[in-house]
């Protein structure tokens, strides 16, 4: 029951911190990757590949809160979430990965993805 009200909560702050209007550029991809492979590949590839500091992570629910440089000055914050398509059976199913980069164009989100993609894809 605690633990419901954490994610609860969790979920409330990302809304909080990320809703905003519809003109923020959200971007996300099927990936047919397991989840755990996901989870680990993702967080490498922020902390690692991106040199981005992670602020907040759950394994759990699927989400990463970290920093991100936009350019030279500027330092947003990002969100990276994992969640599993709905229209998805069977015992490996697909899961969306979702990624917002406050002021960032869907361009950038979508360039992010597409480097994850291959990052995953060189480590099968």
């Amino acid at each position: 029951m605690v633990r419901n009200v954490w994610k609860l909560i969790a979920v409330v702050a990302l809304l909080v911190c990320f809703g905003g209007t519809s003109a923020d550029a959200k971007s996300k991809e099927v990936f047919k990757h397991p989840y755990e492979q996901l989870w680990s590949v993702s967080l490498r590839f922020i902390q690692v590949d991106l040199k981005c500091p992670v602020e907040n992570k759950d394994k759990e629910s699927g989400f990463v809160i970290f920093k991100y440089k936009l350019n030279s000055q500027k330092i947003v914050r990002g969100s990276l979430e994992i969640y599993p398509d709905s229209q998805s059976t069977g015992p490996n199913p697909r899961h969306f990965l979702q990624v917002h980069i406050e002021h960032a164009s869907k361009i950038r989100e979508s360039e992010f993805l597409e480097k994850l993609k291959l990052k995953l894809e060189s480590e099968r």
